[in-house]
């Protein structure tokens, strides 16, 4: 996802005309795991699929961020919304997050979509985590503050919509009300 070139090459092959920077999702999974993605990483992948759709003459492009950027400024049961203020933190994710949302926004006219935490009965993460309470393996649950979440089939339908709409634009992809990940934890093992 680094090598502008062999995207590019892609895009070409494939005609394409909208581009969905879907690579930072491999850090949006549940959040009982650790992230084997870096700030570096986003900012690299993301400056090379705006080289890449530069070249390949794509000018619409939709990037999935993540709804965590309003988690540190808003410690709620309310879902913010896409005018909230965002988290003011030094953290190299979150502001690599942040900077990515921009790059794209600026480059590529970009629709953004903040989405939450991912789940699916189908993940690997899903998968992990519920061999693990079968197990009996200490889970930590990380903080009681609320956290967003999505389905991953919702996360879809949304992506599908949010390919009618021309940059920039900014939406907000998460569930009705976020639920801190203890609370997710004891229900999916209730369930």
């Amino acid at each position: 996802p680094v090598r502008a070139g062999e995207i590019r090459g892609m895009l070409v092959m494939a005609k394409a005309d909208v581009v969905i920077h879907a690579a930072p999702m491999s850090a949006n999974e549940i959040p009982f795991t650790a992230w084997d993605y870096t700030p570096e990483q986003l900012i690299d992948e993301t400056a090379a699929l705006i080289e890449a759709a530069r070249e390949a003459g794509v000018e619409r492009a939709l990037h999935l961020s993540y709804a965590l950027v309003y988690t540190l400024a808003h410690n709620t049961t309310e879902t913010a919304g896409e005018d909230a203020e965002l988290a003011q933190s030094d953290d190299p994710f979150l502001t690599a997050a942040l900077d990515a949302e921009r790059m794209m926004q600026d480059e590529l006219n970009a629709v953004v979509l903040r989405v939450g935490y991912i789940y699916s009965a189908y993940s690997a993460a899903m998968r992990s985590l519920d061999a693990r309470l079968k197990a009996g393996t200490p889970i930590p649950a990380g903080s009681a503050d609320a956290a967003n979440w999505v389905y991953q089939g919702d996360l879809l339908a949304a992506v599908g919509l949010a390919l009618n709409h021309s940059g920039p634009a900014l939406f907000n992809i998460v569930d009705d009300a976020p639920t801190a990940p203890a609370e997710f934890l004891r229900y999916l093992a209730t369930a």
